[in-house]
């Protein structure tokens, strides 16, 4: 996600969160490719540019960095973001193949005194 707000074209300040959320699935998913940036920016080894590659569609794809815990489901594809694992809350995301969906766990940990 900071690659790609780095890197966009135009006015970032009135972009709202969900905006940018759907715009960085869109980009991906329109694409097919995992890093959708030009080579100048995010170089990739030719040898491995296959593995990177999204055909066909995934019904599932998790993007996890350290943007905020989201999902949104784009053209069939069921798209979340776990968000930092160093959080001070345990929590974890569980996906339903089934339902196409997912859903963020929170363990309920003790307080240590």
């Amino acid at each position: 996600m900071s690659k790609m707000l780095r890197n966009m074209v135009g006015a970032k300040h009135a972009i709202l969160s969900e905006d940018l959320k759907r715009y960085l699935v869109q980009t991906i998913l329109d694409q097919m490719h995992l890093s959708p940036l030009a080579l100048n920016i995010q170089p990739i080894l030719a040898d491995y540019d296959h593995t990177l590659r999204l055909y066909p569609l995934p019904t599932a794809l998790v993007l996890a960095d350290k943007y905020d815990r989201y999902k949104l489901t784009y053209m069939g594809c069921h798209v979340f973001n776990p968000g930092t694992f160093s959080s001070n809350t345990p929590a974890f995301w569980m996906y339903k193949p089934a339902e196409l969906n997912s859903e963020e766990c929170v363990l309920d940990a003790p307080v240590d005194d």
